[in-house]
């Protein structure tokens, strides 16, 4: 393989669905894109026009030859006009199409965001992901405005050259002659400028992912009372690395590209001129010729110049910003549905683990190992064991938030593979510890589990779950807001609005995980009446972990876990009297 082979394959498998991407986004909007360089080709046509017909009024003046210069006036002040309604119709078109565009950018992104598994979440700053959600649509957008201004660019040097032909072809072929030394040095030090801006942005959304991380975690460094090692030893790293990388970039745009592009400029300017000078000497070209080629030639230096800005701090910064989100947010997901995997309707709630391994990077230790436990459909059982010993691994697994390392899970004997995720997560209802809720008002955050539930149906729900009332006595009732991640609300209300969300959901699965273990006492007892009102009335099966035992006492079922096996399962009082593991964890509790 070629070394020129060798980096196109690595350009295809880094960048290649990116290019698909792009070109799905042409097929989508090909009408849009057609609009825009026809706009962009007229605004050139009637650019030179405006600039033959002063060429071809001049020369009436100097030869004498006033007969039809009212008209050659009319037909440029229609030109003129005409360059300017170009875009008019550019901002109509944009009307047309620049909303849907967004619309289209922001639900691809946002879609293909949330397809990562929980792990990938887990493994990335928040902030760091929502800056590469907003750089991905404002990149498409403005890379679009960008390249309508090269496509005129190109236009009008094309067209330009093409009249200067036909006007002074010693002129044109020194412009071409430039053009063509132009471009490619151009072309050149803009693929080195790439990588400078992509090293940039990359290091930006570093620094902004943990300004994003303080500020969702500013109570915890609050009241630890060390801001300033906050800043010192997590921001000024990430800063300085943007600092570096923003001045390599811009140290390169001015000593690199600007230079280079002076240069040539100034030097042709001055052929051009010479030339000009000489030939009207000669009688070889008219008063208007000389006045049409310089303002040609200067024009089209400025469109050049306009070329090289919208390269150098548009496309190829959008460009950058583009490539950098998108390899983040479109990578490979490492958790998806197979091929022909079914939509898996209502079970009955029988789940089945066999042989279950797993771990979370093939470096560390399993996890789960040879792990099998049989839940028949309504029974009610409780996993215990001490921290790390694989409770909630075993909720994750179940749930498919990764895929497990060998063996296999079922529901109804229908393994969890050959299903679709949503349609998995949909039998499952779960009160996690940790509430989040999102920046809305309570009763959006309940629509969640049950979208089509009336409101007398959700009410009936919190009422279930003991939190109406003091919905109720809030402000604006069910239309209060509830902060970020529900932090308007205590731990007890947060915790009482997840069991009206599993209410309202009634799965036929239910899921427990350390429901009360942060709360304080008189709390626990009014969010676990709660949950034993709902485990009382519910057909569901239910999984329940804890560590406070004694929450666990009326479960048909304990099982014991120790290092991801199974130890010891049997009721509480059958396992109090084996006096193993359990009794052991239950003595623990009561001293």
């Amino acid at each position: 393989m070629t070394a020129k082979e060798a980096i196109f394959e690595f350009t295809m498998r880094k960048y290649g669905s990116l290019y698909r991407y792009a070109l799905d986004f042409l097929c989508a909007y090909w009408l849009y894109c057609l609009a825009l360089l026809t706009i962009a080709l007229g605004s050139a046509c009637f650019e030179i026009l405006v600039e033959y017909k002063i060429k071809e009024i001049i020369d009436q003046i100097a030869y004498h030859q006033g007969d039809h210069i009212l008209v050659f006036i009319a037909f440029f002040v229609l030109y003129k006009l005409m360059s300017h309604l170009v875009y008019f119709f550019m901002r109509i078109v944009n009307l047309c199409y620049a909303p849907s565009i967004i619309k289209k950018t922001v639900l691809d992104v946002y879609a293909h965001t949330f397809r990562h598994s929980l792990y990938w979440f887990d493994s990335r700053m928040s902030g760091d992901i929502a800056s590469k959600i907003s750089d991905f649509q404002e990149g498409i957008a403005t890379l679009i405005d960008s390249l309508f201004r090269v496509a005129t660019v190109i236009f009008t040097v094309c067209i330009g050259v093409v009249f200067l032909f036909a006007v002074h072809s010693v002129a044109a072929w020194v412009l071409l002659g430039f053009i063509l030394v132009y471009l490619p040095l151009i072309y050149y030090l803009l693929t080195w400028q790439m990588e400078y801006q992509q090293s940039y942005y990359a290091a930006r959304q570093d620094a902004l992912g943990i300004i994003n991380d303080g500020i969702v975690n500013v109570f915890a460094i609050k009241i630890i009372g060390h801001m300033h090692r906050e800043v010192h030893n997590a921001l000024l790293p990430v800063v300085h690395l943007w600092q570096d990388r923003d001045r390599k970039r811009r140290r390169f745009d001015t000593y690199a590209v600007d230079s280079v592009d002076t240069v040539l400029v100034v030097l042709m300017s001055a052929i051009q001129i010479y030339l000009l000078a000489y030939s009207f000497l000669q009688g070889a070209i008219t008063a208007g010729g000389v006045a049409f080629v310089s303002l040609l030639t200067l024009k089209i230096h400025r469109q050049l110049n306009t070329l090289l800005d919208t390269l150098l701090f548009s496309i190829t910064p959008n460009l950058a910003k583009i490539r950098s989100s998108y390899e983040v947010l479109f990578a490979s997901e490492d958790v998806v549905d197979m091929a022909g995997a079914v939509v898996l309707s209502r079970v009955s709630g029988r789940i089945d683990f066999e042989s279950v391994a797993f771990r979370y990077d093939q470096r560390q230790r399993y996890v789960l190992k040879d792990f099998s436990l049989s839940i028949r459909p309504g029974e009610q059982v409780g996993l215990v064991g001490l921290s790390g010993a694989g409770k909630t691994t075993i909720i994750k697994c179940l749930l498919r938030y990764f895929d497990i390392t060998s063996g296999d899970i079922k529901l109804d004997h229908h393994s969890i593979r050959s299903v679709t995720q949503d349609s998995l997560r949909d039998q499952v209802s779960m009160i996690p510890q940790d509430i989040t809720m999102l920046h809305r008002s309570i009763l959006d955050n309940l629509l969640l589990a049950c979208p089509d539930a009336t409101l007398e149906k959700v009410q009936n729900a919190c009422r279930q779950a003991n939190i109406h009332q003091d919905i109720m006595n809030m402000p604006d009732r069910y239309a209060t807001i509830v902060g970020e991640r529900g932090v308007k609300l205590s731990g007890g209300q947060r915790q009482r609005i997840a069991i009206a969300r599993a209410i309202l959901k009634d799965a036929p699965i239910l899921i427990l995980d350390e429901a009360t273990s942060s709360l304080d006492s008189p709390t626990e007892k009014l969010i676990q009446a709660s949950i034993d009102t709902v485990l009382e009335k519910s057909p569901a099966t239910v999984i329940a972990i804890a560590h406070r035992l004694s929450t666990l006492i009326h479960m048909d079922r304990i099982v014991v876990l120790d290092k991801g096996r199974i130890v010891e399962e049997g009721s509480h009082h059958a396992l109090i009297k084996k006096n193993g593991h359990y009794k052991h964890l239950w003595d623990m509790q009561l001293i």
